[in-house]
């Protein structure tokens, strides 16, 4: 998701807080005039270094050029849709973009009960750049037609599964021991800041400071400690990763690529619930088994051959690769395996291409 695409997926992640209302900031307004030649400029300062890496000879003034066309297209789109635009939540958003934006041209989202304190305000500002004028609880087909929900709030579109329409809804973020239970028909989605998890209670939950190293944590609420750390089911503890054949909780799915609970590459194997050494290079494998546990069993070193289903060593650069796959070192661009360069990818440099 691209800087000229208004920072999108932050919100569709759970990211954000508008910052439009406060106005006593050091950080001065972006005119409307000037936002898509600021969004390409950062935007492309971040693109172009990367670009060499995936065989692409970029060009600063032809990346700025392209990008601020494609943003100027989004603005009149903007405009025609009656949504209006925020000068001082385009500045802090740009602000914050200007640290975060990596090879790709976008900022990567992090899940908003990850989030600290500046990431959450410079997301929402991201967010609150273009805004409509739905209130709460109106119909809505994307969140910016939804209005701003205030100074320390997501506004969000709610579209249920399988539906094109759906409701403007308000995510808050809820402080140590407040509530955390939520009922997006009644009320606000809440969420607990940054260090904090929330923990279930009869009311729906609360939220609670994460464990440091052996503090008592919960396994139903997850993470419960602090980073780098992970509860111990026997304990009930916080410490250090467990080793292979210790009893383990299986953290959810979309939070595998944060779960510590297992040393090195063990994983916690969802059906016996113990840490699990990955399997060795040659031993069967199933790369498209629903479960992560099983789809990712190889060592981080190695890759699920898809022909062979058996583990295999990753390949290296100039090899032939398939452009989903995860057989490299480094990356596939092209259909060969080249360095990892940030996920720099063809669709961003192409900004970038000299004539």
């Amino acid at each position: 998701m691209h800087l000229r695409s208004t920072f999108l997926l932050l919100l569709v992640s759970g990211c954000g807080a508008h910052v439009a209302e406060d106005h006593s900031h050091d950080i001065a307004p972006i005119p409307e005039d000037r936002w898509c030649e600021s969004v390409a400029h950062v935007e492309c300062a971040s693109v172009v270094p990367c670009c060499a890496a995936v065989g692409v000879e970029g060009d600063l003034a032809t990346c700025e050029k392209n990008a601020a066309a494609q943003c100027q297209a989004g603005t009149a789109r903007e405009k025609s849709a009656g949504r209006t635009y925020d000068p001082y939540a385009a500045a802090v958003c740009l602000v914050a973009a200007g640290k975060h934006v990596g090879c790709s041209g976008s900022v990567s989202a992090t899940p908003v009960d990850q989030m600290d304190d500046a990431g959450w305000a410079a997301a929402v500002a991201c967010t609150n750049v273009w805004r409509g004028a739905a209130p709460t609880g109106a119909a809505c087909t994307t969140l910016l037609d939804c209005a701003s929900a205030g100074p320390d709030a997501i506004a969000g579109c709610s579209v249920p599964r399988g539906a094109t329409t759906g409701t403007c809804q308000v995510t808050t973020r809820s402080s140590e021991g407040q509530s955390c239970a939520s009922d997006p028909e009644k009320g606000p989605v809440r969420v607990c800041g940054h260090d904090l998890v929330c923990v279930p209670d009869p009311e729906g939950g609360h939220c609670v400071r994460k464990g440091a190293s052996g503090e008592p944590c919960s396994v139903v609420a997850w993470p419960s400690c602090r980073d780098g750390l992970t509860c111990d089911p026997v304990t009930r503890r916080c410490g250090p990763s467990l080793p292979s054949g210790a009893a383990c909780v299986p953290p959810p799915v979309l939070r595998l690529a944060l779960d510590p609970t297992c040393a090195g590459d063990a994983m916690c194997d969802s059906a016996l619930r113990v840490c699990t050494p990955p399997l060795a290079r040659g031993a069967t494998c199933d790369p498209f088994a629903g479960s992560p546990h099983v789809a990712k069993n190889c060592a981080t070193s190695d890759y699920c051959d898809r022909t062979s289903l058996r583990c295999a060593p990753r390949k290296g650069d100039g090899a032939a690769c398939e452009r989903f796959g995860d057989e490299c070192v480094g990356q596939c661009s092209g259909g060969r395996c080249i360095p990892y360069a940030g996920v720099a990818n063809e669709g961003a440099c192409a900004l970038a291409s000299k004539p």
